[in-house]
């Protein structure tokens, strides 16, 4: 079964066998608070014929989860461009920090990736720096696990509305 990509406060995977046994059948599934999305990827793969509609009112985490639909090797060659090109984990996300709101769908989507494996907690933005993380979650296989993440979400509605 293919996990989240993100840490995400609050994120569900370690729960993800027990809340799914609460799931009652269903014909859509709709999460109105996506953030790192286990519960919506474990369901997916259970469920892949079902109707699912995902919605983040966080624009950034919100474009990472529809560029990851509509082509996640231009995400993956964004990220590994900046991997390759900052070697100092600190200049990386003073970089990201100070031209985000200026990037482009697909450079937002990922950044959000890229901060959310280097700082504290996944905190993406408004989380601080971490060199632990920048080394031991910032990693080549953190990165080629978003390969599979496409395929899986294809066909998926994802939304960016607030309620």
């Amino acid at each position: 079964m293919i996990k989240s990509p993100l840490r995400y406060p609050g994120g569900k995977s370690r729960a993800v066998d027990l809340i799914s046994t609460l799931v009652p059948d269903f014909d859509e599934f709709r999460e109105p608070f996506l953030g790192g999305g286990s519960i919506f990827i474990y369901l997916k793969q259970r469920f892949p014929k079902k109707k699912f509609w995902v919605n983040d009112l966080h624009f950034n985490l919100f474009k990472f989860w529809e560029m990851c639909q509509k082509d996640v090797n231009a995400v993956i060659d964004k990220v590994y461009e900046w991997r390759n090109q900052f070697t100092s984990g600190k200049e990386l996300h003073k970089f990201l920090t100070d031209n985000i709101s200026n990037f482009n769908d697909l450079e937002k989507a990922a950044a959000f990736f890229t901060f959310n494996r280097i700082t504290f907690s996944g905190t993406s933005e408004s989380g601080g720096y971490s060199e632990q993380a920048f080394h031991g979650r910032f990693t080549e296989s953190s990165i080629q696990r978003l390969r599979k993440l496409g395929s899986l979400i294809n066909g998926t509605k994802i939304t960016n509305h607030d309620f």
